[in-house]
């Protein structure tokens, strides 16, 4: 009889700390799997702004225009960044809003010159805007990749 009950108060001694243990368990797994869904979730929110940027890019090179429609999804479509991405990558999308504007602007000048020589600075105009918009196909993947990395 007394060695039961020798066994029975190591056992009660022990049962706190395994609670305790258990417990700081969970805790952490719960804090490791919360982590993760906040990764998950910013990348979810970052990857949207990069597919609007580069959906933009891609309308933008298929007409050799700017579409007011895509202009707008892609305002629609990065109007989180600001809150998601640093000031850089920020100052980039605002560039390539400002020389889609650019660009039309070049086009809606290019229809009512008839002029020879402002007719031939508008075309270069354009062509170089348009370049522009071509090399950022290559540089909108380097501009958003530290972000949109999912890591653990």
């Amino acid at each position: 009889m007394p060695c039961e009950k020798d066994w029975v108060d190591i056992m009660t001694a022990l049962l706190t700390p395994t609670i305790a243990v258990l417990g700081s368990m969970i805790a952490i797994l719960q804090w490791r799997i919360n982590r993760f869904r906040l990764k998950h979730e910013l990348f979810d929110k970052r990857y949207d702004i990069y597919t609007a940027a580069m959906a933009f890019l891609v309308s933008i090179i298929q007409n050799g225009k700017v579409k007011e429609e895509d202009r707008l999804h892609f305002l629609a479509g990065t109007k989180g960044a600001k809150f998601l991405f640093p000031g850089k990558l920020n100052e980039y999308l605002d560039q390539i809003h400002s020389k889609a504007c650019d660009l039309q602007c070049s086009i809606d000048e290019l229809d009512g010159v008839l002029d020879a020589k402002k007719r031939g600075e508008n075309i270069k105009t354009k062509s170089d805007i348009m370049k522009w918009f071509v090399a950022q196909l290559g540089s909108i993947v380097n501009q958003f990749q530290p972000f949109i990395k999912l890591k653990h």
